[in-house]
Protein backbone atom coordinates (compact mmCIF):
# COMPACT_ATOMS: atom_id res chain seq x y z
CA UNK A 1 0.00 0.00 0.00
CA UNK A 2 1.57 3.38 -0.96
CA UNK A 3 2.23 5.73 1.92
CA UNK A 4 0.58 9.13 2.18
CA UNK A 5 2.56 11.93 0.51
CA UNK A 6 5.01 13.71 2.75
CA UNK A 7 4.24 17.28 3.81
CA UNK A 8 5.80 19.90 1.53
CA UNK A 9 7.00 23.47 1.97
CA UNK A 10 8.76 25.17 4.88
CA UNK A 11 5.93 24.42 7.29
CA UNK A 12 6.40 20.68 7.63
CA UNK A 13 4.16 19.47 10.45
CA UNK A 14 4.84 15.80 11.17
CA UNK A 15 3.68 15.33 14.75
CA UNK A 16 2.24 11.83 15.01
CA UNK A 17 3.16 11.11 11.38
CA UNK A 18 4.98 7.88 12.16
CA UNK A 19 2.12 6.62 14.33
CA UNK A 20 -0.39 7.49 11.61
CA UNK A 21 1.56 5.49 9.01
CA UNK A 22 1.83 2.47 11.31
CA UNK A 23 -1.89 2.57 12.04
CA UNK A 24 -2.66 3.00 8.34
CA UNK A 25 -0.61 -0.11 7.51
CA UNK A 26 -2.47 -2.03 10.21
CA UNK A 27 -5.80 -0.94 8.80
CA UNK A 28 -4.60 -2.03 5.36
CA UNK A 29 -3.88 -5.51 6.71
CA UNK A 30 -7.40 -5.71 8.13
CA UNK A 31 -8.88 -4.52 4.84
CA UNK A 32 -6.79 -7.08 2.92
CA UNK A 33 -7.86 -9.91 5.20
CA UNK A 34 -11.53 -9.05 4.90
CA UNK A 35 -11.29 -8.77 1.12
CA UNK A 36 -9.59 -12.13 0.66
CA UNK A 37 -11.98 -13.86 3.01
CA UNK A 38 -14.84 -12.61 0.84
CA UNK A 39 -13.10 -13.98 -2.25
CA UNK A 40 -13.39 -17.63 -1.35
CA UNK A 41 -12.22 -18.73 -4.77
CA UNK A 42 -8.62 -18.14 -3.63
CA UNK A 43 -8.73 -21.41 -1.73
CA UNK A 44 -7.33 -22.52 1.61
CA UNK A 45 -3.91 -20.88 1.18
CA UNK A 46 -5.57 -17.54 0.54
CA UNK A 47 -7.84 -18.05 3.53
CA UNK A 48 -4.91 -18.73 5.85
CA UNK A 49 -3.05 -15.69 4.51
CA UNK A 50 -6.15 -13.54 4.96
CA UNK A 51 -6.71 -14.77 8.51
CA UNK A 52 -3.08 -14.03 9.40
CA UNK A 53 -3.27 -10.52 7.95
CA UNK A 54 -6.56 -9.86 9.71
CA UNK A 55 -5.29 -11.05 13.09
CA UNK A 56 -2.03 -9.09 12.77
CA UNK A 57 -3.92 -5.97 11.73
CA UNK A 58 -6.21 -6.20 14.76
CA UNK A 59 -3.22 -6.61 17.07
CA UNK A 60 -1.41 -3.63 15.55
CA UNK A 61 -4.41 -1.32 15.67
CA UNK A 62 -4.86 -2.11 19.34
CA UNK A 63 -1.91 0.21 19.96
CA UNK A 64 -3.32 3.06 17.89
CA UNK A 65 -4.43 5.85 20.17
CA UNK A 66 -6.22 7.63 17.33
CA UNK A 67 -7.56 6.59 13.94
CA UNK A 68 -5.04 6.68 11.09
CA UNK A 69 -5.09 9.52 8.59
CA UNK A 70 -8.21 9.42 6.46
CA UNK A 71 -10.24 7.42 9.00
CA UNK A 72 -12.64 9.73 10.85
CA UNK A 73 -14.45 9.00 14.09
CA UNK A 74 -18.19 9.46 14.26
CA UNK A 75 -18.97 12.72 16.11
CA UNK A 76 -20.51 12.39 19.56
CA UNK A 77 -22.62 15.03 21.28
CA UNK A 78 -23.93 18.25 19.74
CA UNK A 79 -20.49 19.74 19.03
CA UNK A 80 -19.30 18.10 15.83
CA UNK A 81 -15.83 19.58 15.40
CA UNK A 82 -13.38 22.47 15.34
CA UNK A 83 -13.90 24.68 12.28
CA UNK A 84 -11.59 27.72 12.03
CA UNK A 85 -9.51 30.46 13.65
CA UNK A 86 -10.27 34.10 12.83
CA UNK A 87 -8.12 37.23 12.60
CA UNK A 88 -9.63 40.66 11.95
CA UNK A 89 -7.21 42.63 9.77
CA UNK A 90 -6.82 46.19 8.46
CA UNK A 91 -6.03 45.19 4.84
CA UNK A 92 -7.24 41.76 3.81
CA UNK A 93 -5.37 41.75 0.49
CA UNK A 94 -2.09 42.43 2.27
CA UNK A 95 -2.85 39.72 4.83
CA UNK A 96 -3.79 37.18 2.15
CA UNK A 97 -0.48 37.85 0.41
CA UNK A 98 1.38 37.36 3.69
CA UNK A 99 -0.31 34.11 4.73
CA UNK A 100 -0.48 32.64 1.24
CA UNK A 101 2.88 33.69 -0.20
CA UNK A 102 5.05 33.72 2.92
CA UNK A 103 3.36 31.27 5.27
CA UNK A 104 2.39 28.67 2.66
CA UNK A 105 -1.37 28.76 3.22
CA UNK A 106 -3.82 27.79 0.48
CA UNK A 107 -6.44 30.40 -0.44
CA UNK A 108 -9.82 28.66 -0.55
CA UNK A 109 -12.67 29.48 -2.94
CA UNK A 110 -15.85 31.24 -1.81
CA UNK A 111 -14.35 34.37 -0.29
CA UNK A 112 -15.70 37.86 -0.85
CA UNK A 113 -18.04 40.51 0.49
CA UNK A 114 -20.47 39.65 3.27
CA UNK A 115 -23.25 42.12 4.10
CA UNK A 116 -26.92 42.35 4.92
CA UNK A 117 -29.24 42.48 7.90
CA UNK A 118 -28.31 38.96 9.00
CA UNK A 119 -24.58 39.69 8.97
CA UNK A 120 -25.02 42.96 10.91
CA UNK A 121 -27.10 41.21 13.55
CA UNK A 122 -24.80 38.20 13.75
CA UNK A 123 -21.56 40.17 14.23
CA UNK A 124 -23.13 42.90 16.35
CA UNK A 125 -21.99 45.75 14.05
CA UNK A 126 -24.69 48.04 12.55
CA UNK A 127 -24.69 48.16 8.73
CA UNK A 128 -21.77 45.74 8.62
CA UNK A 129 -20.00 45.20 5.33
CA UNK A 130 -16.92 43.04 5.41
CA UNK A 131 -14.47 41.08 3.30
CA UNK A 132 -14.23 37.43 4.31
CA UNK A 133 -11.61 34.98 3.05
CA UNK A 134 -10.48 31.59 4.29
CA UNK A 135 -7.14 29.84 3.89
CA UNK A 136 -6.05 26.31 4.75
CA UNK A 137 -3.01 26.20 6.98
CA UNK A 138 -0.05 24.33 5.47
CA UNK A 139 -0.07 20.54 5.77
CA UNK A 140 -3.19 20.49 7.95
CA UNK A 141 -6.96 20.74 7.95
CA UNK A 142 -6.95 23.91 10.06
CA UNK A 143 -8.72 26.88 8.46
CA UNK A 144 -7.64 30.49 9.00
CA UNK A 145 -10.34 33.11 8.38
CA UNK A 146 -9.33 36.69 7.56
CA UNK A 147 -11.94 39.44 7.90
CA UNK A 148 -11.61 43.12 7.04
CA UNK A 149 -14.50 45.35 8.12
CA UNK A 150 -15.14 47.84 5.31
CA UNK A 151 -18.07 49.77 6.77
CA UNK A 152 -16.37 50.49 10.07
CA UNK A 153 -12.67 50.64 10.85
CA UNK A 154 -11.57 49.02 14.05
CA UNK A 155 -8.85 50.38 16.27
CA UNK A 156 -5.36 48.90 16.00
CA UNK A 157 -4.54 46.97 19.13
CA UNK A 158 -0.76 47.17 18.76
CA UNK A 159 1.88 44.76 20.11
CA UNK A 160 0.73 42.43 22.86
CA UNK A 161 2.21 40.63 25.78
CA UNK A 162 1.54 36.90 25.72
CA UNK A 163 -0.58 37.48 28.85
CA UNK A 164 -2.86 40.04 27.20
CA UNK A 165 -6.38 39.11 26.11
CA UNK A 166 -6.08 39.04 22.33
CA UNK A 167 -8.10 36.84 20.00
CA UNK A 168 -10.64 37.36 17.23
CA UNK A 169 -12.70 34.25 17.79
CA UNK A 170 -12.56 30.50 17.57
CA UNK A 171 -15.30 28.56 15.81
CA UNK A 172 -17.01 25.31 16.70
CA UNK A 173 -19.39 23.48 14.39
CA UNK A 174 -22.62 22.12 15.84
CA UNK A 175 -25.31 19.80 14.55
CA UNK A 176 -28.30 21.86 15.77
CA UNK A 177 -27.44 25.48 16.56
CA UNK A 178 -30.90 26.44 17.80
CA UNK A 179 -30.87 23.63 20.37
CA UNK A 180 -27.31 24.38 21.49
CA UNK A 181 -28.11 28.10 21.74
CA UNK A 182 -31.11 27.49 23.97
CA UNK A 183 -29.14 25.11 26.18
CA UNK A 184 -26.25 27.54 26.65
CA UNK A 185 -28.56 30.50 27.30
CA UNK A 186 -30.17 28.46 30.04
CA UNK A 187 -26.70 27.95 31.51
CA UNK A 188 -26.12 31.71 31.63
CA UNK A 189 -23.88 32.04 28.54
CA UNK A 190 -24.08 35.47 26.90
CA UNK A 191 -24.43 35.88 23.13
CA UNK A 192 -24.04 38.71 20.64
CA UNK A 193 -27.23 37.61 18.88
CA UNK A 194 -29.60 34.76 18.33
CA UNK A 195 -28.67 32.33 15.51
CA UNK A 196 -28.79 33.95 12.07
CA UNK A 197 -28.46 32.51 8.56
CA UNK A 198 -25.95 33.84 6.02
CA UNK A 199 -27.86 34.12 2.75
CA UNK A 200 -24.68 33.78 0.64
CA UNK A 201 -23.69 30.41 2.10
CA UNK A 202 -26.69 28.99 3.97
CA UNK A 203 -24.65 28.63 7.17
CA UNK A 204 -26.35 29.44 10.47
CA UNK A 205 -24.20 31.08 13.15
CA UNK A 206 -23.89 33.30 16.17
CA UNK A 207 -21.25 34.39 18.67
CA UNK A 208 -21.02 33.47 22.35
CA UNK A 209 -18.78 35.01 25.01
CA UNK A 210 -16.45 32.91 27.11
CA UNK A 211 -15.86 33.89 30.79
CA UNK A 212 -13.09 36.33 29.79
CA UNK A 213 -15.15 37.96 27.04
CA UNK A 214 -13.46 36.16 24.14
CA UNK A 215 -15.74 35.31 21.26
CA UNK A 216 -16.64 31.77 20.23
CA UNK A 217 -18.53 31.35 16.98
CA UNK A 218 -20.99 28.48 16.79
CA UNK A 219 -21.88 27.49 13.24
CA UNK A 220 -24.24 24.95 11.75
CA UNK A 221 -23.02 24.25 8.23
CA UNK A 222 -25.55 23.64 5.45
CA UNK A 223 -26.18 20.03 4.50
CA UNK A 224 -24.69 18.94 1.19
Amino acid sequence: MPESPRPTGPFDVRAGDRTDRACARAMARISFGRTVIRQRERGHRGMRRAATALALGVLLTAGCKRPPAGVEKEPTGPFTGFHHVNITVSDVDRSIAFYRDLMGCELLPGGGIREGVEISEGVGVPNARLKNYKLRMPNSKVILELIEYVSVKGKPTGPHSIADFHIGHICLTVSDLDAVYQKLVAKGVKFLSKPVVVKQTGAKFNYAYDPDGNLIELVQLPKR
